[in-house]
């Protein structure tokens, strides 16, 4: 992905030529990533490291309101502005509890993020084509706050434009964590009106959408009682999706999940599958563990 190339010779159109060939063809990597969210993730990282810190020479957010002044409803600059600025929100509140956030340092907050928040909102008539725009705007709903009925009714027809976006159901799920606005219940919900449905690959939503609170909430192990996960399913989902994508890194997440979850035995299963796909390449297979249990010695979950 040249994105880097792009930003680096601050070639607008060539970042949003790339952007609509993403949109268009809904391409995904070899994980089953969705290479648009790629794309913008790739992005904001490059903008971001333009700029040290908050109140700084912000040369990202330059370089945007450059594109913005050459174009003013770029879709792909306006999504990308927003989610700079809800970044920069949270850079300076902190990932922690709202209580534990210092009180002098929340009209900050509520300044960069209400930025990102109303300038995605005045952008909906032309920018919601793209599927990011739902996610930055859920994103930015963290700090806002909007009314749940605005929240509930966006993502909603985020997920019906966008059926099996990732994204959209990722900022969702943040949404309705505990420590947000719901619970567990809410979010096994979500993940399983997200696995539903005749689209191909969304049986593997179940598994995404848990592997994404897996490797980023503070929710403890393992998984199985931690939340409102039906492991069963959990199972199904992630071998449908190792079985359309059968990558190397689906196999590890899976099997650390797995291993979260004290289920040796499907942890064994996915250990087996990335022994599969290393040998299949040539690679040098040595040493191979899971759950810090070599395989053939798993117990039983």
């Amino acid at each position: 992905m040249a994105v880097g190339h792009l930003v680096a010779a601050r070639d607008f159109a060539g970042l949003d030529t790339l952007a609509r060939e993403y949109r268009t063809t809904k391409s995904r990597d070899i994980n089953g990533e969705e290479n648009l969210h790629l794309f913008y993730r790739w992005l904001v990282h490059d903008l971001i490291a333009m700029t040290s810190c908050d109140g700084c020479d912000d040369k990202g957010t330059d370089f945007v309101h450059a594109w913005l002044a050459r174009s003013p409803k770029d879709v792909v600059a306006t999504i990308t502005l927003g989610k700079i600025e809800v970044l920069h929100a949270f850079a300076v509140r902190g990932r922690g509890y709202a209580d534990a956030v210092p009180p002098e340092v929340w009209p900050r907050v509520r300044e960069l993020n209400g930025q990102a928040y109303q300038a995605l909102m005045d952008a909906k008539s032309f920018a919601s084509l793209d599927p990011e725009w739902y996610s930055t705007y859920l994103e930015a709903a963290l700090i806002q706050q909007p009314p749940e009925a605005e929240v509930r009714a966006t993502f909603n027809e985020g997920a019906k434009k966008f059926p099996g976006y990732l994204p959209i159901y990722e900022s969702m799920t943040t949404y309705l964590l505990p420590e947000w606005n719901g619970d567990w219940k809410a979010v096994d919900a979500l993940a399983r009106a997200a696995s539903s449905g005749p689209q191909d690959g969304n049986l593997g939503m179940y598994a995404r959408i848990y592997r994404l609170i897996g490797r980023h909430c503070s929710c403890g192990r393992p998984l199985r009682t931690q939340t409102e996960i039906d492991w069963s399913l959990m199972k199904r989902s992630m071998r449908a999706w190792a079985d359309r994508y059968p990558s190397e890194w689906n196999m590890v997440s899976f099997m650390r999940l797995s291993c979260d979850s004290d289920d040796y035995i499907e942890a064994q299963y996915f250990i087996g599958r990335r022994i599969a796909l290393q040998t299949e390449a040539g690679q040098v297979v040595s040493g191979v563990t899971a759950c810090g249990v070599p395989p053939g010695r798993f117990k039983p979950a």
